[in-house]
């Protein structure tokens, strides 16, 4: 606490620094003043008694440097002079300024950007249940290189010999026409196995996701729509006919 107060009273003197000087320099000039007197009644003469008072401090102007250090915060009063210095030049060049600025608004915006899309990707947790026993798998295709891991015989093959995973998901992204009810549109949407939706741990707002069954051949179409489109294309009402389940987020 005291401490506290300390720094707070330190911080309060940058406000105001021409009282306290006015004070530093009244306080050296009693103490002065009294030193020099002093040599007097010792048998000095007016000069020698000032010389020898100023001696005696060592240096009034160091002595004032100290006593500025224990009474401030040297390294903030460091830093608005600084600041006000960095100020005065950038306005004696205003074209060095110009530069100056726009290379900043660069480089925070470039800063910005790369934090965001790390914060997103690695530091902010998936939004599912446990999202650090997710695993994204692919395959390599030959020449086509590097694929997403979709939807195929070898899904079910990966759920049964599996040894390492509790239960596996196929999926796959892509774009699609849709019609009926309003203007047709493009819309991004994906196909998956029963169990994608389980894996991730995640509920509808209304209706319901898919059961186990879904996905099975010749089994009746089931779509999920997002809470977004629901309300877009559908006003929140429900889809009449066949399995469809509506409001997933």
């Amino acid at each position: 606490m005291i401490r506290l107060r300390i720094l707070m009273s330190r911080f309060m003197g940058l406000f105001r620094r021409a009282r306290r000087e006015q004070e530093l320099n009244d306080e050296f000039s009693s103490h002065l003043e009294m030193l020099t007197q002093e040599n007097r009644r010792r048998g000095m003469s007016p000069d020698e008694a000032r010389s020898a008072a100023l001696r005696s401090f060592g240096g009034i102007d160091r002595i004032k440097e100290q006593y500025r250090d224990q009474r401030g915060l040297p390294w903030l009063e460091s830093f608005f002079q600084d600041v006000r210095f960095g100020l005065r030049d950038l306005r004696r060049n205003p074209g060095f300024a110009a530069v100056a600025v726009l290379t900043l608004a660069l480089g925070i915006g470039a800063t910005t950007a790369i934090f965001t899309v790390v914060n997103a990707v690695l530091l902010r947790p998936l939004p599912y249940p446990h999202p650090e026993e997710l695993v994204y798998v692919q395959q390599v295709l030959g020449n086509y290189g590097v694929q997403a891991f979709v939807y195929s015989p070898e899904s079910s093959a990966w759920q049964d010999r599996s040894r390492s995973l509790r239960q596996v998901a196929a999926y796959m992204f892509a774009q699609y026409n849709l019609t009926g009810g309003g203007e047709p549109e493009r819309v991004s949407a994906g196909m998956a196995t029963a169990s994608f939706f389980s894996l991730l741990g995640v509920r509808p707002v209304a209706g319901r996701t898919f059961l186990p069954g879904d996905d099975a051949p010749g089994s009746a179409p089931v779509v999920v729509l997002s809470e977004a489109l629901w309300k877009r294309r559908l006003r929140r009402q429900p889809v009449r006919g066949g399995q469809r389940s509506h409001a997933g987020r």
